[in-house]
């Protein structure tokens, strides 16, 4: 286990327009969609419904994954477990088996969408077809470039993009947080009113927000609350 500084965070704007939409997701098993840009609150939103239900998993896309990676990630979050075959078609058809296997509610969030190859989303429309009377889905990700570059190539259907599209209930998109919301982090976390101003120069999101944050404790010595991340 890893340990890094925590932050208390606020209830934004975008906590109750993203939260009730989860629900929604999760008790009748729809595909959403969830587009804010960098530091608008989409992680933070996701790891506390992850923590409030049953069966959600959330994974983060990194640029050099791969298909078949993708997959057999999933199917170690919900069984615990690798899964191995050479063939794609055999690793997507064993993690939609594993969705079908949980007799409860379920969902799985695809964090950091925007790092997909969008060759990946014919299979993860194939996926879907398989488990959608099964579990949830959420993709999240920037407006440029993973939502612009959606409706691009849904124009032409490249990779497929149309049908994906057509399986998505439900799109989301948060706004950046005002400065009142970024305003009220930094007194969540302890800053007076005569710290706050010069903290703030520069914030145009809460992601700014967390390294003044950070550095300000580092920088002055102070030890923060730490959590537990798997590393």
């Amino acid at each position: 286990m890893s340990k890094e500084m925590e932050i208390e965070w606020i209830k934004s704007k975008n906590y109750y327009k993203l939260q009730p939409v989860l629900e929604k997701a999760y008790e009748y098993r729809q595909m959403i969609v969830v587009i804010g840009d960098i530091g608008c609150g989409k992680s933070w939103n996701f790891e506390r419904f992850e923590k409030s239900k049953s069966n959600v998993f959330r994974d983060e896309i990194e640029s050099v994954m791969d298909t078949d990676i993708f997959f057999n990630q999933m199917i170690k979050k919900f069984e615990r477990q690798d899964y191995s075959s050479n063939k794609l078609f055999y690793t997507i058809r064993e993690a939609s088996n594993v969705i079908k296997r949980i007799e409860s509610k379920s969902m799985y969030i695809i964090d950091e969408a925007g790092n997909f190859k969008m060759s990946m989303l014919k299979h993860i429309r194939d996926f879907r077809k398989h488990t959608k009377n099964h579990s949830a889905l959420v993709l999240s990700g920037p407006k440029q470039p993973f939502y612009e570059t959606l409706m691009k190539y849904a124009k032409t259907n490249k990779y497929g993009t149309k049908e994906f599209i057509s399986r998505v209930n439900r799109w989301v998109f948060l706004d950046a947080p005002t400065d009142e919301e970024m305003v009220g982090v930094f007194k969540e976390n302890g800053f007076s009113n005569s710290q706050i101003p010069k903290l703030m120069v520069g914030c145009q999101n809460f992601r700014d927000v967390e390294n003044k944050i950070i550095n300000y404790w580092i920088d002055n010595g102070i030890s923060p609350k730490l959590k537990q991340n798997a590393s």
